[in-house]
């Protein structure tokens, strides 16, 4: 299944940039931090740009990034998009730019991804028209209400999501172009729940896909990158 990748690298690092609490404070833009000599997008930027199925990478960034950014990449499959002030406005940037039938959208922040992860949504999108990775919750969860009384939240069902997801396009492009502010899009899938019919599948990711948000998840990285699990 051929299919493009839109990356994303043009989020505001706030909780990243609040946490003075390491040495990493190369860049303020968090996916350009280095980790073992390599800038943290460039892990995951690899995986697409081995990978014979990937059509184009279309990497969606800050304009205060274009120099650092230019200056890293060399591949010939990567395109550009700028950023929007919204997740999904970011998205949508980066699919003008896709012809495939198949999109995947994932986070630079998230330098973990392997192939077998990418294949394992890829496969499931031969039978669903949107997928995303991710695992079961295994903490107990409580629901706090505007008093501070807590619920505790069945968590048999829950999960937590990762990137890459996969969609198809014309449906992520439909349900995206549905959305405003106001809707608070998280994720690429709650656009395809709240605006279509359609119901995302879920297929298993792995805990080493972690989304770096402080600079205490860059020891972390580095660990895994070490050591595996």
């Amino acid at each position: 299944m051929n299919y493009s990748a839109i990356l994303l690298l043009a989020g505001k690092s706030t909780r990243f940039n609040a946490d003075l609490n390491t040495e990493y404070t190369n860049y303020s833009n968090k996916v350009y931090e280095k980790v073992l000599d390599k800038s943290l997008f460039e892990y995951s930027l690899d995986v697409f740009e081995n990978d014979d199925c990937c059509d184009k990478i279309i990497i969606v960034y800050n304009k205060n990034d274009e120099e650092i950014l230019f200056n890293s990449i060399k591949s010939k499959k990567v395109i550009y998009a700028l950023g929007g002030s919204e997740r999904y406005k970011s998205v949508l940037n980066g699919l003008d730019y896709v012809k495939t039938e198949y999109v995947l959208v994932h986070d630079g922040a998230r330098p973990l991804i392997t192939t077998e992860m990418v294949n394992k949504v890829l496969d499931a999108l031969k039978s669903s028209d949107c997928v995303s990775i991710g695992l079961p919750v295994t903490d107990t969860i409580k629901k706090v209400n505007n008093n501070g009384y807590i619920t505790t939240v069945d968590r048999d069902s829950l999960y937590s999501v990762q990137t890459p997801q996969g969609a198809k396009t014309e449906l992520l492009k439909y349900a995206l172009n549905k959305c405003n502010d106001e809707d608070k899009i998280t994720d690429d899938l709650m656009a395809i729940e709240k605006y279509t019919s359609i119901v995302p599948k879920i297929v298993l990711g792995n805990k080493t896909n972690i989304k770096v948000t402080t600079k205490l998840d860059l020891k972390l990285v580095e660990l895994y990158l070490k050591f595996g699990e």
